[in-house]
């Protein structure tokens, strides 16, 4: 660094990393990882330039703030010169008020994230859970006097992007404690005996500033299940591990005076992956699931992403409209998804405004209309529309979806599992080949189905076809013991599905007006769904025959409208006679034979 501590150089660096990490400590640790002219700077003294410089963009605009800040930094900047060029002893009282004094304006930045940046109706039943221990490991003497053993090992499980590390951090800001946080690859090495001591280090470092919390990710890759363990090194890692652990439950102090404890925050996706060593009492204690958002709950979440942008949202926007459309959808989803709609919004205020500056740009080169500095009128006409929220949920993915699972919309109901062609798991038909696995299945489902009693809000609803071939134990009071006959619909079921559908191609067709060829799909009013439903060549039809009526209908107003030599418009128009070509093209796919069939078969079920 030389004789100066380079300030203009360090700025500019915190600024342009400090949204990848939550807090100052993982700022440092990426600044000297990262820049070598940061080795010779000793960690504390790095540590108060990057709380200043967060403090600092956090007060730009409050000069008393800004006044203290500069003087506090100019001050350490002598400290930092004196412990550079070994002059520790002199004005040795001074230097220590001057690290007092900064240590006090840090204490006043606002660390973010903390348990109100946490959305979710689930959070609450966390913090409470959360309560009780993170009040034995802030004071330890209460310990002492009640008796009590901390709990000093939280393990954080549920699936990717539900926001298990966001509230580590939370934990520890709200908390005020040091916090150390790792990532499992962190820790490993190929280096015979360092991964062990990194660990050891790690705790080391804990204890003495304790209490203080450590924070391994995806602890999963470093604690593996003994029968999973593929080398010796792994099972050395889980050892010490386990060693340190055991060590952070006592006190770093004497036991007549303990002074704190260190609290250990494990996060994993793959919870039966970890060791059952580690999660016993007085180790990973308290295990707590971060699961999936429901509808509420996803509201909530997606309150917290557009707060900061509130002012750019149009009056169209309906949060809870867009946490409906998105099940499955976990904290880091909905952050993205918002982000999404905001990019859509950007290309559109873009497009418009390269229209009207292309007459003035005609000559320049895409350079000079990037750089052109946009006017304030441009900015304010920048809004999130509705629209751009419904087109990035169409584009999103969610992380369930990647990870494997079919999420299950939300319904009325708290929880509903629904077993789709439940036959296909549970016949009693079956050959020598996959028997075994059938047989296995079948007796698990029988299992959790037994143990579904105990569980308030659950229900378990099986659909089928074959219900002849279920294994008659599954049908049994207590386990599927309620069955339904669902028939074709009847003359007014049919009326009703038809509107139904008709409304629902209607409105979808809205929602892609700036996507589809054709700006508007109608029926038109002169069809008369209700007369369709009940002719004789609908009877019979299923919910997804009526459905492919409609498909049917719809393709050939299309295709009509497409070779007609007629003036073209932007409304397609569905009319009767398009109906009349969809009945001559579908035909019921449940014959009179199979519907006798079926009512026989349902009353066996009831007299049963």
């Amino acid at each position: 660094m030389g004789r100066r501590f380079q300030q203009q150089t360090l700025l500019p660096r915190i600024d342009s990393c400090k949204s990848k990490f939550s807090t100052a400590d993982e700022i440092v640790h990426y600044l000297r990882s990262t820049y070598p002219d940061y080795h010779r700077v000793k960690s504390q003294t790095l540590l108060y330039y990057v709380n200043i410089a967060l403090l600092s963009s956090n007060n730009n605009n409050k000069p008393a703030a800004r006044e203290q800040i500069d003087q506090t930094a100019s001050q350490l900047t002598k400290l930092s010169l004196s412990e550079n060029n070994g002059g520790g002893d002199a004005g040795g009282g001074n230097d220590v008020k001057n690290v007092k004094k900064v240590e006090n304006v840090v204490k006043n930045v606002v660390k973010r994230p903390m348990f109100k940046d946490l959305g979710g109706n689930g959070m609450e039943k966390i913090k409470n859970e959360l309560e009780a221990p993170l009040m034995l490991v802030c004071q330890p003497k209460l310990c002492r006097e009640f008796g009590l053993k901390p709990i000093t090992g939280i393990l954080l499980h549920g699936p990717p992007g539900c926001g298990k590390t966001r509230l580590a951090h939370a934990i520890a800001n709200e908390a005020e404690l040091p916090f150390y946080p790792i990532s499992a690859t962190q820790v490993v090495t190929g280096v015979a005996g360092e991964s062990e001591n990194n660990i050891r280090e790690l705790f080391s470092k804990a204890k003495k500033t304790a209490p203080s919390i450590i924070f391994i990710d995806e602890i999963d890759a470093i604690a593996k299940r003994g029968e999973n363990s593929q080398r010796q090194m792994e099972t050395r890692i889980v050892t010490q591990l386990l060693t340190c652990m055991d060590e952070a439950c006592s006190s770093s102090g004497s036991s007549d005076e303990p002074t704190g404890y260190v609290l250990v925050i494990g996060a994993t996706n793959r919870l039966d992956a970890i060791d059952s060593a580690l999660r016993r009492p007085g180790r990973f204690a308290l295990e707590i699931d971060v699961g999936i958002p429901d509808e509420s709950a996803r509201e909530a979440i997606l309150f917290l992403h557009t707060r900061n942008c509130s002012d750019k949202l149009d009056s169209s926007v309906d949060l809870q409209k867009i946490a409906r459309s998105t099940p499955g959808f976990v904290g880091a989803d909905l952050e993205a998804l918002v982000g999404k709609a905001g990019e859509r919004a950007l290309d559109r205020i873009i497009d418009e405004r390269k229209h009207e500056l292309s007459k003035d740009l005609m000559s320049e080169t895409n350079a000079g209309r990037w750089k052109k500095p946009w006017l304030p009128q441009e900015i304010n006409r920048f809004t999130i529309k509705m629209t751009d929220f419904e087109e990035a949920v169409k584009m999103a993915q969610p992380s369930l979806t990647r990870e494997g699972f079919s999420p299950v919309p939300d319904v009325k109901w708290e929880d509903v599992g629904a077993l789709d062609h439940v036959d296909a798991m549970t016949t009693t038909e079956h050959g020598n080949e996959g028997g075994r696995v059938i047989d296995g299945i079948r007796k698990q489902l029988q299992i959790e189905l037994d143990g579904a009693e105990q569980r308030k809000g659950v229900f378990v609803i099986g659909a089928t076809n074959r219900p002849e071939v279920i294994d008659s134990a599954l049908l049994r009071p207590g386990r599927f013991g309620n069955h339904i006959y669902i028939p074709v619909p009847s003359t007014d079921g049919r009326v009703s599905i038809l509107k139904a559908l008709a409304m629902h191609k209607e409105a979808l067709a809205r929602r892609m007006e700036n996507r589809a060829r054709f700006k508007l799909m109608r029926i038109d009013a002169s069809v008369d769904l209700s007369s369709i439903a009940r002719l004789k060549a609908c009877e019979n039809f299923s919910g997804a025959d009526l459905a492919a009526l409609m498909d049917k209908a719809i393709l050939a107003a299309l295709e009509e409208k497409l070779t007609t030599t007629e003036k073209k418009s932007d409304t397609l128009t569905v009319e009767s006679r398009h109906f009349e070509v969809a009945l001559s093209k579908v035909s019921p796919s449940v014959s009179e034979k199979q519907m006798e069939y079926y009512e026989d078969i349902s009353k066996l079920l009831k007299a049963a």
